[in-house]
Order: C-alpha cells, then structure tokens, then sequence
C-alpha cells in the first residue's frame, strides 16, 4: 500500500511526522523523493481540508440541531440548558457577577470593578461567551449602526442608552430578567 493511500487513515500527529520527512525530501531527497513528497504534501493538503471541511458541516448540523431544539423554548430554559452543554469559564463567570452585581454600568466601569483593562474586555469577553452558546440562546440580532453583523451580547444583556450633558453617549448593561433568574438557579450568580 502506498504512502498516500493511508494518510485518510492517519491521526494529526502523524501527518504532522509525515509531513516534516516530505519537507526534508524535498530539501535534500534524490528527484524521486522529491515528486513523491511532493505528492505526499499535496495529499495531505487535500485530507486536512477535507477534514476541516467533514468537521464544519458536522459543526453546523450540530448547531442547527440544537436551535431547532430549543428555538420554542423561552431564555430561562435556553440559558440553563447551554451553561450546562457549555459550562462557563472562571473569566465568564466574574463577568457576569460583575454585570448582576451592579445593573446599568457602562462597560469601562465594568472592567474597572474587576481589574480589566477596559470596556473593549467586556464586550470581548460577553460577546465571546454568548458566541460560542449561540445555539442555545438563538441568533444574535444584527448591530443597528452597522458596525458588526451581530451584537452578541444582547443575546443576555439589555443595553440602556445614556447620554450625559456634553453630548457623550454610553451604553448601561443588565443582564436580562430571565437570563438573570437562571445564572442564580445554577449558582453561577
């Protein structure tokens, strides 16, 4: 059996081994080591995309399965079900506290109460969270200034426009009723 013809048999760690002795051949082999590394590079560039695109498509029918699942469902129920498919990182977690602990804060304030680096932290750190649960919480609605294709966060945030005497405008963040009620009935809050 050829080379090429087990690489759809091989783990990553191996095609990585085969891979680095192609490259060598190719440094240093004879001419026809060179054309058969240069085959066996070819063919492990196509096995990785097909893998990639295997796990895609699996990732999606995944996901899509699990919106079909829990799009009647109402927040509560969506929130408890992804925090337990998808248990929130110590980083979420102090992030969210953060949120409940003190409704209506602006995001710089926010990073402010728990050591961050400002407000780009939290919403990194929201948007991210609610991201990779998007699934469960249902679809993002899209940013109305145009300036993102979603905004993430308001998957569980409720956002309170503010604008103070010198025209500055920010954004107070609370976390929503039902999203709330469920963090604290998992103790998360």
């Amino acid at each position: 059996m050829r080379v090429v013809d087990q690489i759809p048999k091989m783990e990553p760690a191996a095609l990585a081994a085969l891979r680095a002795n192609a490259m060598r051949w190719i440094e240093q082999g004879t001419d026809r080591q060179k054309r058969e590394a240069e085959t066996i590079l070819l063919a492990i560039e196509v096995e990785e995309r097909c893998r990639v695109r295997a796990k895609s498509e699996a990732e999606l029918g995944r996901k899509a399965a699990i919106a079909e699942r829990t799009r009647n469902r109402g927040l509560h129920d969506r929130v408890v079900e992804a925090c337990r498919a998808r248990p929130l990182a110590a980083w979420e977690v102090e992030v969210l506290r953060a949120i409940a602990a003190d409704p209506g804060r602006d995001s710089d304030s926010l990073a402010e109460a728990i050591n961050k680096g400002g407000g780009g932290y939290i919403n990194l750190a929201v948007g991210s969270l609610c991201s990779e649960r998007e699934p469960w919480l249902g679809t993002a609605p899209p940013a109305e200034d145009g300036s993102a294709p979603k905004v993430y966060s308001a998957l569980l945030i409720d956002f309170t426009r503010h604008e103070d005497a010198s025209g500055r405008v920010w954004h107070g963040w609370t976390l929503k009723p039902a999203a709330e009620t469920a963090l604290r009935q998992l103790g998360i809050l």
